[in-house]
């Protein structure tokens, strides 16, 4: 019979994924950013203009149309500001056994996904994101794992990534199936 052992770990040894140089997400991302801002708050004026017209006259006060016009604009404001900051603080890296993806606003975060957990990988745009060349690479897990999301990746570097992954998962996977026959 095998003996149990549980020794501690010496945390100092570990390593420190802090210490990675982490990719920043495509300048391009940006313009991509407030130019759906933009659409979404013209839409969203568009829509209460047609209420306004197609509304009856003595339905509502024109003081609480101006009111609801302000108040879309501030939002559409405080969610552009938000995401400019969110953009600055976006980054990716690869290292040879994992992907890292941070992010966050008012408290930062980052995302290890072990490539060796990639079950597929898949590569999309919007209409505006192909007039720009950028992508969103997503990277889904295994199980109930976490599943990563990088947007605003320039078109190129997110398929030389794509192959990257797709390549490597295939090399694990192949290591794997090796070490079971």
């Amino acid at each position: 019979m095998k003996s149990f052992e549980n020794d501690p770990i010496d945390l100092d040894m570990l390593p420190q994924w802090e210490t990675v140089s982490f990719y920043n997400i495509s300048k391009k991302y940006r313009f991509l950013i407030v130019t759906n801002t933009v659409l979404i708050w013209l839409l969203a004026l568009a829509i209460l203009a047609i209420v306004v017209v197609t509304s009856d006259e003595g339905s509502m006060d024109k003081q609480v149309w101006i009111g609801t016009s302000i108040f879309l604009t501030l939002l559409c404001g405080v969610y552009l500001v938000f995401n400019l900051i969110s953009f600055r603080r976006r980054g990716y890296a690869i290292r040879q056994h994992d992907v890292l993806y941070r992010a966050g606003v008012f408290s930062q975060y980052t995302v290890v996904i072990p490539i060796k957990h990639i079950q597929h990988i898949k590569v999309k745009t919007s209409v505006i994101g192909r007039l720009l060349g950028l992508v969103s690479v997503e990277l889904f897990t295994a199980g109930a794992g976490k599943d990563m999301h990088i947007a605003g990746l320039d078109n190129q570097h997110a398929l030389a990534l794509q192959q990257h992954l797709s390549e490597r998962v295939s090399t694990i996977d192949q290591q794997s199936s090796l070490k079971d026959a």
